[in-house]
């Protein structure tokens, strides 16, 4: 709900025409315009506004102006202020400011937090500053004392200032020191400060007002003397002035006098001096503020009101006026006020003049006058005035709601503090307001709670639905804040069977559904049947509302079991529905889900949203969310290092806001998350720094704590409690409903049944676990798994369990390499890793290498050369199936038949020898087939390992098996040259693929080998290697770029000496590069070269142009 402003309290009073310009003060202003802060500081009547009304106006500068009240007592109600003055400058300023606000208010609490509040705001105020100004702004904040001195006040200072944009200039005018830190400005000269001494008018200056002003002869002598009396005070020269005349220098009043008790001496001798009619004015306006003709015209009962304050005006008797224009009408209002200490003089001659029942009559006529004008704020100050209690009351009531919702606590407060006890106690409504208040304002809890079960009790609450439901959401947030849920669902519990009005049932139903979610995974199951009465209610009836909170509370009931879809589902709909920035903030647990689930892109594309909020409203708040699911987000999706540096980031912010109930989540998955690494020591190290932060009594926490630290043991070796702990953590999570830990869990009971021989049990937790994720889209933690536990994947993968499952999984792995968010660390780990997640790798390129998973296979280890080159050509022939006559013609056709097919069969058992999988987990160096090959067996009927086979010979046709994954340069190297003779394929695609391709050819294709058929394709991805080199020349020819021409032409000579054209286009190159000689000298060598090889010099055509740029 948008503050109520007073339009005068942004427009600057207009300056008094007959002024004394002080040129001394006004000259170190403009000097010192450029620092960021300006205060003016003095007691009363210093002239602090006046000097700094005439720095603005003759400076020629944008300024906007706010004059502080003492009922601005909270942080919106200043800021908004703040909006509404620069709005004078730029009327479309405080959109996104008033946007957060409004978000704020509606998720936050202003007293419980403050600072992430403040630091909110104004991240988007200067934000928003710096995107609608470009030029210096001057801000004026005047009589910054009458803001209650409360931290509220100096954190927005302490923060505004630390991040101050250039351009945005504040002025200060204050009767007493800001209690907020100005060191760092003052060490960094970004500070203007001109205090009282400064301020003093000097024997120059009382000269000016009595010759501008006033019009009094004077004498050099009495000038000096009167300085020195009045210690340079302006308003006590006025004072002595209207008071004494040109008889002023003959004024006297003790050396020991404030400017206080001798501005009441002057101010009686003027006001002695007025005729009765003006006297009367002032006396009955003095308790009126931004008072007009009108208003007093009509308490009163009188006619001249203008023509009085003309008077004043006129005469310099401390009336002051402001002008301003409001914002539903073009019309100009001009409102008065009279100068603070003229006001309390005029207060204090009111009571002695009037008897306390003609004080009661004149304020109970300014009510009635402002009651029925319908300005309720100021009648209620009237009424309360002359103890027209009931009258207050009734207004009070009215206000109060939309008061409360603005945060205007302490004015609430400050008038029920007016009201007589008994009054309040006798009233239900005024008794629950004092309630609220004490909870919001005081943080008074426990009084606030007594307030509370009293009204339960009444019976205006007992027969109002309305009032019942309000009050017992008070108290049952009471009780949450106290940590008493058994209380709080007790009064939710007895209401809900009370109540009737179903938009009062929803609210109950929300209440007790969130307060139970509170308590564990135990009560999930009961909150969602909750949410849903509470849905079913909101459908049937037609109630349209914000149902924010529950879709999000519904999403992390479902992402806490596992039931990813479901939790999808309701975590979009606030996204999508959801206007307030927090609650929609709140949702980001979509973010989890998605990485959960590997749909790491969506993921990604709301992280970014994600992040473009925190920058748009810079916070505590945002910058915690944002770590924390940045941190889940990279967890998930594999980039591990930056997942530790954001839960270091998250640590420190707990730590300095003292904020610890999450310090043990997050250094627990920083161990699982080093596990993952396989930097075991480190993880330790986190489990005991986690162990730290355990909250007492909490089994779901002590359980988390002691299974990963027992898994991380396990991991070296053996312990005999460790199927204990995984089974109880088990049917902890069965009977939590807890699915996507169940299937988790299962993966690592399935690793340990294996690893003690227990293949059977072991199959029937992997079957079970990969079933349901398959079912449920639990995508990334299989990804976590994938190389630690490759053998258990291969187990399932050899039964036929999940098989399109692991596949995807493995193409996942593939795919995020190309993922360009991840951190560099990252994309360093991942490079190598994914050496290994190739089933079998093969370089042509040089020298033949070949890897099984990355382990390179050792030479020693074939038996037969042909043996390498047999499985070689399989690997350059993936989707191709060999008879066994093919194959023999192609390796053996020089041995007789029976020997051909004796050493055939020999071939394909080393090449099945030197392809098995080692599995590095075990010490044995267990492969693949040292188990026994069938699946069940023979004797027992057990499951059994089964053998791995990634070559298959059967029926006499010799083939890789499809299911497993090959990587060969030369089939990339193919795919690239393909990509670079495609007519479809832009100059860029090609200049990148051939770049790529060129790079893959590290020397001759099978370099040694001499088979026919290796001959044959040496040769052509020879001449395809040349294609390339002449490719990237012609490009860099038209792109002109000299120097990446070279390196290519260079490249080009080495495997065709002779190539006259790349011999030109080289020279060319060095010439306009400007290496002249590098030019010379490769035309020296080409000559040689030819001479050698052919015994004859280059075509004369290349040698004339060659000559030509060599001259």
């Amino acid at each position: 709900m948008p503050e109520l402003i007073f339009q005068n309290r942004v427009s600057p009073k207009k300056i008094p025409d007959n002024i004394v310009s002080r040129k001394r003060l006004l000259d170190k202003m403009l000097a010192n315009k450029q620092k960021s802060v300006i205060i003016v500081e003095s007691p009363a009547g210093y002239g602090k506004t006046t000097l700094v009304q005439d720095f603005l106006l003759t400076s020629d500068i944008q300024y906007c102006w706010y004059y502080a009240t003492e009922d601005v007592n909270n942080f919106y109600t200043f800021i908004s202020y703040i909006i509404h003055s620069i709005r004078k400058l730029q009327e479309n300023f405080g959109g996104n400011i008033f946007e957060v606000i409004e978000s704020l208010r509606q998720s936050m609490s202003l007293p419980n937090n403050l600072n992430t509040i403040i630091t909110t705001v104004l991240g988007v105020f200067i934000n928003e500053f710096l995107q609608c100004f470009k030029n210096d702004v001057y801000l004026v904040i005047d009589d910054l004392h009458k803001l209650e001195e409360d931290e509220w006040l100096n954190l927005t200072f302490k923060n505004l200032i630390a991040d101050l944009p250039e351009n945005l200039h504040i002025i200060i005018t204050t009767r007493t020191s800001p209690k907020f830190d100005t060191a760092v400005l003052s060490a960094k000269r970004n500070l203007l400060y001109i205090g009282s001494k400064e301020l003093y008018f000097d024997n120059k200056e009382i000269i000016l007002l009595l010759e501008k002003v006033y019009s009094i002869n004077y004498r050099e002598e009495d000038i000096s003397a009167f300085g020195k009396k009045i210690n340079g005070w302006i308003t006590g020269i006025h004072l002595v002035l209207q008071s004494y005349g040109k008889d002023f220098y003959k004024a006297t009043f003790g050396k020991n006098e404030l400017p206080e008790n001798i501005f009441y001496f002057f101010a009686n001798d003027i006001f002695n001096d007025l005729d009765d009619d003006v006297k009367t004015f002032l006396i009955n306006t003095a308790l009126l503020e931004n008072f007009n003709p009108e208003t007093c015209n009509n308490i009163l009962n009188i006619s001249n009101s203008q023509k009085i304050i003309s008077y004043l005006l006129r005469k310099n008797i401390f009336i002051e006026s402001t002008e301003s224009f409001p914002e539903d009408t073009s019309s100009k209002n001009t409102c008065y006020n009279y100068h603070g200490l003229f006001k309390q003089f005029l207060v204090t001659k009111l009571k002695k003049t009037l008897t306390g029942d003609e004080v009661c009559g004149l304020s109970k006529k300014i009510y009635t006058y402002y009651k029925n004008h319908d300005d309720l704020e100021s009648s209620i100050k009237f009424a309360l005035l002359c103890k027209e209690y009931e009258c207050a009351i009734e207004i009070i009531i009215k206000l109060f709601p939309s008061l409360f919702d603005e945060l205007r606590f302490n004015t609430l407060w400050n008038w029920l503090s007016e009201i007589p006890e008994k009054c309040i106690s006798n009233n239900y409504l005024l008794k629950f307001y004092k309630g609220k208040l004490l909870k919001s304002l005081k943080g008074d809890i426990n009084n606030s709670c007594i307030c509370f079960r009293e009204c339960l009790m009444l019976n205006e609450f007992i027969n109002n639905e309305d009032l019942l439901t309000d009050c017992i959401v008070q108290l049952t947030d009471v009780y949450r804040l106290l940590g008493n849920a058994d209380e709080a669902l007790f009064y939710l519990n007895d209401a809900i069977e009370k109540i009737h009005k179903p938009e009062n049932k929803v609210i109950l139903y929300y209440w007790q559904a969130s307060i139970n979610y509170r308590l564990g995974p135990i009560k999930y199951d009961e909150v969602v049947d909750i949410i849903n009465k509470c849905l079913s209610l909101l459908e049937e009836n037609g109630i349209k509302g914000n149902n924010a909170e529950i879709f999000n509370l519904l999403g992390n009931i479902y992402l806490d079991k596992g039931e990813l879809v479901k939790a999808f589902f309701y975590y979009e709909l606030v996204i999508k529905n959801e206007k307030n920035i927090y609650k929609k903030f709140q949702a980001l647990n979509l973010i989890q889900l998605l990485s959960s689930a590997g749909e790491y892109v969506k993921a990604k594309a709301y992280l970014d949203e994600a992040y473009e909020i925190s920058q748009k409203y810079p916070s505590a708040f945002f910058e915690r969310n944002f770590l924390r699911i940045k941190a889940m987000f990279c967890l998930e999706c594999g980039d591990y290092e930056e997942c530790i540096n954001s839960y270091w980031k998250l640590i420190d912010i707990e730590i300095k806001n003292n904020t610890p109930q999450f310090i043990f989540w997050y250094y627990l998955l920083m161990g699982e998350v080093s596990t993952f690494l396989n930097k075991y020591e480190i993880a330790a190290q986190f489990y005991e720094l986690a162990a730290k932060y355990i909250i007492q009594n909490d089994e779901y926490e002590l359980l988390e704590y002691e299974l990963r630290k027992t898994i991380l043991l396990n991991k070296s070796q053996t312990d005999p409690e460790f199927e204990k702990l995984l089974l109880k953590t088990l049917k902890y999570y069965e009977s939590h409903n807890m699915l996507n830990s169940k299937v988790q869990l299962e993966l690592y009971l399935a690793d340990y049944y294996f690893k003690n021989g227990s293949l059977d049990a072991a199959l029937v937790y992997l079957t079970s676990s990969l079933s349901v994720s398959s079912n449920k889209k639990y995508v990334s933690f299989l990804e976590q798994n994938y190389l630690n536990f490759r053998y258990l994947f291969d187990l399932a993968f050899s039964y036929g369990i999940e098989k399109n499952l692991i596949n995807n999984c493995k193409l996942q792995l593939f795919e995020k390499i190309n993922y360009q968010w991840l951190s560099e660390d990252c994309k360093l780990r991942l490079k190598n890793e994914l050496e290994c997640l190739y089933d079998i790798k093969l370089f042509t390129f040089g020298s033949i290498e070949l890897f099984v998973r990355g382990v390179p296979i050792t030479e020693e280890r074939w038996i037969r050369k042909k043996s390498k080159l047999i499985l070689v050509y399989l690997l350059l022939n993936p989707e191709k199936k060999f008879t066994k006559d093919k194959m023999m013609d192609m390796f053996f056709s020089d041995l007789s038949a029976e020997s051909a097919e004796n050493i055939f069969h020999q071939a394909i058992t080393n090449i099945r020898n030197c392809v098995k999988p080692v599995y590095k987990e075990f010490n044995s160096g267990m492969t693949s087939v040292d188990k026994p090959k069938s699946k069940k067996d023979k004797k027992t009927g057990a499951s059994t390992f089964p053998e791995i086979n990634f070559v298959i010979y059967e029926d006499k046709i010799l083939r890789l098996n499809e299911d497993y994954y090959y990587k060969v340069d030369a089939i990339d190297f193919n795919k690239l040259y393909n990509k670079v003779k495609s007519s479809e394929s832009s100059i860029d695609i090609k200049e990148d693929s051939a770049t790529k391709a060129i790079r893959l050819y590290n020397g001759d294709f099978l370099a040694g080998q001499y088979e026919q058929w290796c001959e044959e394709m040496r040769e052509e991805y020879l001449n395809k290697y040349i294609v390339l080199c002449e490719t990237l020349i012609n490009i860099y020819l038209k792109k002109k770029k000299d120097f990446e021409l070279t390196v290519y032409a260079e490249k080009l000579l080495k495997v065709d000496k002779l190539n006259e054209d790349a011999y030109f286009n080289l020279i060319q190159a060095y010439v306009n590069i400007g290496n002249i000689n590098l030019a010379r000298s490769k035309y020296s060598n080409m000559m040689k070269v030819f001479c050698e090889e052919l015994g004859e010099k280059p075509s004369c055509s290349v040698l004339d142009k060659i000559k030509k740029i060599l001259l």
